[in-house]
């Protein structure tokens, strides 16, 4: 009985340990513009720790959280693509914004294929239309990892996404809009923070 009791206690403290490094964090989205024709895919799921999260709504989350995003993304168009990207601008604090004439000094992006001009891949992965694909932090750049690395990803609370890239069997490289779910909550910029 004594060592239930201690099995017990120390699964008490140790949960108590990794939720104390657990702070929140949010991934932001603007509202997309009314009527867009450059929407090639849909986002269909975030989770981060396998714990599925939502735009705009904070979440708690491991200092890994971005290492640990993972991002499925379905082609809605009607073409194969051969790479399609996700880009998120980070900053440190969740109510912290990106101020007037800023450009992002911290940026994240999943990329699956290869969405260079001039790279031609051997083997080209092919989305098809309709298919899903997802995307996480095993698809950034290497000299982005080693950077990430070395400046520490965890000091991040807050990614907006800031763009999207898609390149088509045909070559043409066409920035995307991304189509969310419904119950994708947008504020004004009142509401923000």
């Amino acid at each position: 009985m004594n060592n239930l009791l201690l099995v017990l206690a120390f699964l008490y403290f140790s949960s108590l340990a990794v939720f104390a490094q657990s702070e929140s964090r949010i991934i932001k989205m603007d509202k997309p513009e009314e009527g867009e024709d450059r929407i090639y895919f849909e986002i269909t799921s975030f989770k981060v720790d396998g714990y599925e999260t939502f735009f705009n709504e904070s979440f708690t989350a491991n200092e890994n959280w971005l290492k640990n995003l993972k991002v499925k993304v379905k082609n809605i168009s009607s073409k194969p693509v051969t790479c399609v990207g996700i880009a998120f601008g980070l900053l440190e604090g969740i109510n912290e914004a990106l101020g007037p004439q800023m450009s992002w000094g911290d940026k994240l992006g999943f990329y699956y294929g290869n969405c260079s001009k001039n790279k031609h891949d051997k083997e080209q992965k092919i989305i098809k239309a309709g298919e899903e694909i997802e995307l996480g932090y095993k698809d950034i750049d290497a000299s982005d990892k080693t950077y990430f690395e070395k400046i520490g990803i965890g000091k991040f609370h807050k990614a907006e996404l800031i763009y999207g890239v898609v390149k088509f069997k045909s070559g043409d490289i066409k920035d995307t809009y991304w189509r969310v779910p419904n119950n994708v909550r947008f504020f004004d910029e009142d509401d923000e923070n």
